[in-house]
């Protein structure tokens, strides 16, 4: 499976849970995140069903979710191209936490996180 097609399906996805929620979102590129919407500044990231997900960032991510603070999220769509997606979203503060506290750009996806995943089919 191409890279390209993985992330361009967990933005649909994503795009189609801000418009359920009544929100106006717009695909952006190469500004450290995926999509904005209505003020909400969204990251988003596709995975399969793997034991120890985590999700690969770079500097303009990191950088886009200091300078953002509330208005930034990440959105983790897992099982992007299974029969059942669900997402996982983080606010800057739990992106922050977890960067802070492993020092690297790799963040890992905890179960705790799982508590409030949102089936998106």
């Amino acid at each position: 499976m191409v890279l390209e097609d993985f992330r361009d399906k967990a933005v649909k996805l994503a795009m189609e849970y801000e418009r359920k929620l009544g929100r106006n979102p717009k695909e952006v590129r190469n500004v450290g995140y995926d999509i904005y919407s209505d003020g909400l500044k969204i990251e988003v990231k596709g995975r399969t069903k793997a034991k120890r997900p985590q999700v690969l960032f770079n500097e303009q991510n990191i950088n886009a979710c200091e300078k953002e603070r509330g208005d930034y999220r990440l959105y983790i769509v897992m099982d992007v191209h299974g029969d059942n997606p669900f997402l996982i979203i983080l606010n800057a503060d739990q992106v922050k936490k977890i960067h802070r506290e492993k020092r690297q750009w790799e963040i890992p996806i905890y179960a705790e996180h799982y508590k409030n995943a949102i089936k998106l089919t």
